[in-house]
């Protein structure tokens, strides 16, 4: 696994497989509670974050948009940002006490649109 094979010692190790196991728990637990035809990508995206968020403040600062996903994406897209926002932790924008991320929703009309 790379989180084990990266990582400089064993604690950053268990970290990251217990930061990847709660966020499996956490899609999970959306998929459950959700209609099985979509989910909104702000709460996923929300569910996603919420373990990295500063007690202090807020570290996330997210555009609201009601913006529908397809239920399929839901598990993915949450590994993928639970992936960003430990990366960001370790050595970007979360690695101090002052740093932010925003995220800004859109959709491109041309794409979004089906034939």
């Amino acid at each position: 696994m790379a989180a084990v094979r990266k990582s400089r010692n064993l604690e950053e190790s268990r970290l990251g497989i217990e930061s990847r196991l709660v966020a499996l728990g956490r899609a999970h637990d959306f998929l459950i509670q959700e209609n099985t035809a979509g989910a909104k990508l702000i709460d996923v995206i929300r569910s996603a974050i919420d373990p990295f968020q500063s007690h202090n403040g807020e570290r996330f600062i997210v555009q609201d948009a009601d913006i529908d996903i397809r239920i399929e994406a839901v598990l993915p897209l949450t590994m993928f940002l639970n992936e960003l926002s430990r990366n960001a932790v370790q050595y970007g924008a979360l690695a101090n006490i002052t740093g932010r991320i925003d995220i800004t929703l859109s959709v491109d009309q041309k794409r979004s649109c089906s034939s």
